[in-house]
């Protein structure tokens, strides 16, 4: 049976799946896809979430993330991306100061 994993690297999202028949010591590790999100200023990717519907990545940025506005010191941003690796879209958020976006959680009812 595989497993899908993620890790969220700065703001470099990989997607990789592993075998769980395989010890713990020997993991099966495939890369599936891998994709950056950044800006020319400081970014940090904090956490990630899966659903049925996608991958989403929330982080902070110094900078301006595809065509958002930056709204001062760091800003919260929100990314969704397909199981396959297309970037569906970022949002951010901010005021004058510093804004986090530190963890990602998705309800039952998928909001």
């Amino acid at each position: 049976m595989k497993k899908i994993l993620m890790t969220v690297f700065l703001v470099i999202l990989v997607l990789t799946s592993c075998d769980e028949s395989a010890d713990d010591k020997n993991w099966n590790v495939d890369l599936l896809w891998m994709r950056h999100l950044g800006s020319r200023q400081n970014d940090i990717g904090n956490d990630a979430v899966v659903d049925f519907s996608g991958i989403y990545v929330t982080g902070i940025t110094l900078g301006s993330l595809d065509k958002n506005e930056s709204s001062g010191k760091w800003d919260i941003f929100l990314a969704k991306y397909t199981h396959e690796g297309s970037k569906q879209w970022t949002r951010q958020w901010g005021t004058p100061g510093r804004d986090e976006g530190l963890s990602a959680a998705i309800g039952l009812d998928g909001c």
